[in-house]
């Protein structure tokens, strides 16, 4: 038995099925690609809008949600609206049954990985300016009888406080 059902790279574009629910991923910003009920969406269809920007689906915020509060900062020193994270390559750790679902877990990079992570051509920011926090990041979607469940996990490496 496949884990992956009808997906080109399984690697990049994780799917798993569970009951009634089906769920995609990417790689590319750990962004949903999809999220389906008895084969009807739940989420707005993933895209890219001719301005280049991504819509759809769901992805990660973090470290912020809303725009950058520093307004004295150079462009390229502030952290971007919704944060860095969706603009990084994660890393597939696993696609696995749990005992009342399927889950697929998904590792960040670390931060010297960081710049060379960018999915985007011309990213306008320097990660390591706008975020020097050593941090390990750890998304973890489930799908059960009851849905979809997403849960970040962030753990601080440094020694500094990380917001």
């Amino acid at each position: 038995m496949s884990l992956f059902k009808g997906v080109e790279d399984p690697l990049r574009n994780p799917e798993i099925e569970y009951g009634d629910y089906k769920l995609r991923i990417s790689t590319s910003g750990a962004w949903i690609q999809s999220f389906e009920e008895n084969g009807e969406d739940i989420l707005a269809p993933f895209g890219v809008t001719e301005a280049g920007k991504d819509r759809g689906g769901l992805h990660v915020c973090f470290p912020q949600f809303g725009p950058e509060t520093d307004k004295g900062r150079e462009r390229k020193d502030q952290i971007p609206q919704h944060g860095f994270a969706r603009d990084l390559e994660w890393r597939l750790s696993s696609v696995e049954d749990a005992e009342d679902g399927r889950v697929i877990r998904m590792k960040m990079p670390l931060r010297e990985d960081w710049a060379k992570s960018v999915t985007k051509d011309a990213y306008p920011y320097d990660i390591d300016k706008s975020y020097p926090y050593d941090i390990d990041a750890e998304l973890i979607y489930k799908l059960s009888g009851h849905g979809l469940e997403v849960r970040l996990v962030v753990s601080n490496r440094g020694s500094e406080p990380a917001p």
